[in-house]
């Protein structure tokens, strides 16, 4: 757990599940307490952090429904813009966005593209990004075919998992489903 930008043990978080719904508990000069909240479901949870359900997945060994999927890395050359737009597949952990620019490359940390509480947030953050680099002549198409890429690469993943029967690839093909459905629900 992280107390005031420092690692520290903390036995008693071990005994709260995690929930996408639940709220973090509530850092104090002297320790953190839990929100007051009923319990789910008999439970008592809070919220481990923003994570997808990939990273969750492979940091703390649990399918969870997260609300965010962030892009695999790619890398699109955008002939009409002249760009080469290369994204590195990085997870976001705040509103900031993180991008270089040279010459004709636009490097982005991570981009996300599903948001299951903020639908519009793939879009209104793309549009933001070329907002920033001053062109406003974005091709529609662009973001879609991100969509596509990472739905394809999904779908591969998704065809070797489910060719290994075991507890953990049916968790990870879970996952996989999870994330292609919420990526492909953009409208």
């Amino acid at each position: 757990y992280k107390f005031y930008k420092l690692s520290v043990v903390t036995p008693l978080v071990e005994l709260f599940n995690h929930e996408v719904i639940s709220l973090p508990f509530i850092t104090e000069t002297d320790g953190i307490s839990s929100p007051i909240y009923p319990p789910i479901n008999g439970e008592l949870t809070f919220n481990y952090g923003s994570l997808s359900s990939i990273k969750r997945f492979f940091y703390q060994g649990f399918f969870c429904k997260e609300t965010i999927v962030f892009s695999f890395p790619f890398s699109i050359h955008l002939k009409n813009l002249g760009i080469h737009l290369i994204c590195k597949g990085k997870e976001i952990k705040d509103d900031f966005i993180k991008m270089e620019r040279s010459n004709n490359k636009i490097i982005l940390e991570g981009l996300p593209i599903a948001d299951f509480n903020n639908p519009r947030l793939p879009i209104n953050y793309f549009n933001e990004i070329f907002r920033r680099i001053g062109e406003t002549n974005i091709p529609k198409n662009i973001l879609l075919e991100i969509f596509e890429l990472n739905i394809a690469c999904r779908q591969e993943i998704l065809k070797e998992s489910k060719s290994i029967e075991n507890e953990v690839s049916n968790m990870f093909s879970e996952i996989i489903n999870y994330e292609i459905n919420l990526i492909s629900s953009y409208d």
